[in-house]
Parts: structure tokens; sequence; C-alpha cells
């Protein structure tokens, strides 16, 4: 099982330093550097899990791998604008894509088409963790944490730290703002969007 492969993003900007974790699953594994231009990032490229995507009839119980993002609508990326950051590496603000008429799922499937049409990658993507199995928890490959604590309530880990020792912590923030400490702390790679 991995995750999210990293892929060179297209910038003027080097990519931060990954240190080696040897405590991670071998699915930890970095997204993609930060975008320096515009809000345009390449997209991450899943390398695992096949399959067709299934329909919302199918979502009883979690089969592909798990990614959580945070329910709050404060954050940068939440179940309104994911898909577009994961599949296109485009940026949308929540506050746009609501105002648009977004509505969110309860979670969805994400799905890439392999390279040379070889197959199709899954994702569920959601954002209330509180009722994964023990099985469901060993598909998550990866959290887009917010820094804030509250976020981790009722979670399989018992802190954030032990979290991210097991899983691929994401956090993304505009340029312009400050990185929570906590985010630091975590062992979590920072993605920032730029706007030019």
């Amino acid at each position: 099982m991995q995750a999210l492969a990293a892929v060179p993003v297209k910038s003027s900007h080097p990519a931060p330093p990954v240190a080696p974790s040897s405590g991670r699953k071998p699915a930890a594994t970095p997204v993609a550097a930060p975008a320096p231009e515009g809000a345009k990032v390449e997209v991450p490229k899943p390398a695992t899990g096949a399959g067709a995507p299934p329909s919302s009839s199918d979502r009883k119980g979690y089969v592909f791998p798990i990614i959580i993002v945070p329910a709050s609508l404060t954050t940068c990326i939440t179940l309104y604008n994911v898909q577009d950051f994961l599949l296109q590496g485009i940026y949308t603000s929540v506050e746009e894509k609501r105002s648009a008429g977004a509505v969110k799922d309860r979670d969805m499937v994400l799905v890439r088409d392999l390279p040379n049409h070889t197959g199709r990658l899954c994702y569920h993507i959601i954002d209330d963790p509180s009722k994964l199995t023990e099985a469901e928890w060993n598909l998550v490959v990866a959290v887009f944490a917010t820094g804030q604590l509250w976020q981790f309530k009722g979670w399989k880990y018992p802190t954030p730290v032990a979290l991210f020792q097991n899983v691929l912590g994401i956090h993304v923030c505009i340029d312009s703002a400050a990185v929570d400490p906590n985010i630091l702390s975590w062992n979590c790679r920072v993605l920032k969007v730029y706007f030019s």
C-alpha cells in the first residue's frame, strides 16, 4: 500500500528537504514541493490501488486508501476543494467554492487514471474519521492537518505526533500565513500556495 508519490513542481524555488523517517508506513511519502507561481501546483500522483470508481451505494465500507481532510470551513483544504487540488493541481478557496454553489459531500472517491490508460487509482476522501474501524484506520495514508489539537479528538492515535509517525501529515497554507508551531513539531509536510 502506497500513498501519494512526490512529484516535482515546476518552480524556481527549491523543494524543502524531506528527512527520512523509518517509523512511517512506506505509503507516507511527500506529496509535492511548494508552488511559487499563481495558485497552480503539480498534482500528486497516487501510486497504488486499482479499480473502477465505486458508486455511492458502494461506500458502506472503505476499501481504498483513505485521505482525511479537516471538517472546518476556515482551513485551506476541505471536501469542497480537495478534488481540484489533488487532481488538477489548482487551489480554489473554500469561500470561492461555496459562493459558486459547491455542495460538500459526506465523503468522496477521488479517481485518477494511470498514464497510458493502464488502470485507475482510487482514494476515499473523508472529513470525519470518528467511525473508522481498526481495519479502515490501517487504510489511512494521509491527513491534512490544521494545526489545532481538537482536529484529532477521538482518533485512533493518542497524539498528533504518534499519528504523523504512521501517516503522512500535510499542511496547506497561503504563502503569507504563518505556519502554526504545532505543524512544525508534528512532522507534517508544509505546502504553501503562492499567488502572483
